[in-house]
């Protein structure tokens, strides 16, 4: 009889004790979905702490918060998206309309025109306009594509050592060579704008072997030597080293240290009058960036100075 009733007061406190822990869990997964609303509402960021002691209910906590983590980057970068598109189409916008309304304007004027000069003059001025919305589209395909090609690399990543070996040829590029051809490329320009660039390269001629291929050099070298034809006072100075660093300078009073702070943004521009878009410099950032080096802007008193570091290749240059 004594052990029946010991027995039923041990079953009574383990029934308590079982009834306690239900309670405990059942507040504590009650706290973590109130915490998952609040989350997912946005009203709060502060981790999930949980009351209970379970193990189990811990670990989903832990779980959740690594992911909510995941989740809050991933909409900060979408946020940060939504605001880059808007900026993006809000500058497109601008430097559409400008033209067209410079086309739309001299079209009027020359319906009504019998002057044969002014006509002419009208024409010329439209083709003119018509030339910027040209580049326009043309700098817009560039950066789509350097965008693109980044994007591909990206995803090439894992692919299999035989095939990086396959493909290693391309990779890599020599600095000067590249350099060289591409100023020649500027002959006509620099002629025009009264520029004669002098440049330097390492001591003996040493090869500057980049781990950059042939065709994203050429692109970064054109869209620096492209803004330099359209902002040089008129000079050129292009400096190479062998670590990799080449250094563009040029006569540029009228640009402040803060706008040359700016010319890498997306769409930036020196003088709204100009046929830019502010995309070259920018294209060539992406570019440099995702291989792995970096470019920087500055000035020296009226000097702008704009620098690379490529990052190189221990490979030997291909032909």
């Amino acid at each position: 009889m004594v052990y029946l009733i010991i027995l039923s007061v041990l079953l009574f406190l383990a029934v308590i004790v079982l009834t306690v822990k239900v309670l405990l869990l059942k507040r504590g997964y009650d706290e973590l979905v109130s915490d998952i609303e609040d989350q997912s509402r946005g009203e709060t960021s502060v981790p999930i702490v949980l009351s209970t002691s379970d193990r189990h209910a811990r670990k989903a906590a832990v779980t959740l918060n690594r992911e909510l983590e995941v989740l809050r980057k991933e909409k900060i970068k979408y946020e940060e998206g939504n605001r880059s598109v808007s900026d993006s189409v809000t500058a497109l916008s601008h430097d559409l309309r400008t033209p067209l309304a410079a086309i739309n304007a001299y079209l009027e004027l020359l319906e009504n025109e019998e002057d044969e000069e002014k006509r002419k003059m009208y024409l010329d001025r439209i083709r003119n306009r018509a030339g910027v919305l040209t580049g326009l589209t043309e700098d817009l395909f560039k950066y789509q594509k350097a965008v693109d090609i980044s994007i591909v690399e990206k995803g090439l990543e894992d692919r299999s050592p035989a095939a990086e070996q396959d493909e290693s040829k391309e990779k890599c590029s020599d600095l000067a060579r590249c350099l060289e051809e591409c100023l020649l490329s500027f002959y006509a320009a620099f002629s025009k704008a009264g520029i004669e660039p002098e440049v330097e390269y390492p001591a003996g001629n040493a090869a500057v072997i980049a781990a950059v291929d042939r065709k994203n050099t050429e692109r970064i070298f054109e869209n620096i030597i492209g803004n330099a034809v359209k902002y040089s006072a008129d000079n050129l100075k292009v400096s190479l080293f062998d670590d990799g660093r080449i250094i563009f300078r040029n006569k540029a009073p009228d640009i402040s240290p803060v706008a040359a702070g700016r010319l890498l943004d997306k769409y930036y521009t020196v003088n709204d009058a100009t046929q830019s878009t502010g995309l070259g410099l920018h294209i060539a950032r992406v570019i440099i960036e995702e291989h792995g080096g970096s470019i920087s802007v500055s000035k020296d008193e009226d000097d702008l100075l704009i620098e690379l570091v490529f990052p190189l290749s221990v490979r030997a240059p291909q032909a």
